[in-house]
């Protein structure tokens, strides 16, 4: 789901102007309205997933990697938010120091770049690309 800016600054204006409370409803209205074939976004969907996130939140801010001496294969996504628009090549976001893999992993990082957002590789229209991407990295160590 995408919204203009303006469109967020008028949410976020709107959010604000009632009482925390009355906030969820508001904001799964506005959902409601922007992508209405979005499943279980109701109150209680809402408050599900943002329970979910809320857990993820803290159990990632309590987690510390610890370095790993055997392989890694890294899944990635090729189109994030997170990364300026063409995204980054697999040596690049390799070698990017932000991402501590240096630190944490003793052999070469192995890379995949998957077709598709975060979110659509997992749970979207693009899974089965994460699905051939993971097929073929556990047939490379089944030869390896």
């Amino acid at each position: 789901m995408r919204a203009e800016p303006e469109t967020l600054a008028v949410l976020r204006e709107e959010l604000w102007a009632v009482p925390p409370e009355a906030r969820l409803t508001r904001f799964s209205g506005w959902i409601r309205r922007l992508e209405p074939d979005l499943p279980d976004l109701d109150d209680a969907g809402l408050r599900r997933r943002l329970d979910v996130y809320r857990a993820t939140a803290r159990a990632a801010a309590a987690h510390r990697a610890r370095p790993h001496d055997g392989r890694v294969t890294l899944f990635r996504a090729s189109r994030s938010a997170a990364w300026p628009p063409g995204g980054l090549s697999a040596e690049a976001w390799e070698r990017d120091p932000r991402l501590r893999w240096r630190e944490l992993v003793a052999l070469p990082l192995d890379v995949r770049e998957v077709s598709g957002t975060h979110h659509s590789i997992v749970v979207g229209e693009d899974v089965e690309g994460l699905a051939a991407a993971l097929r073929s990295a556990l047939g490379a160590l089944a030869l390896a």
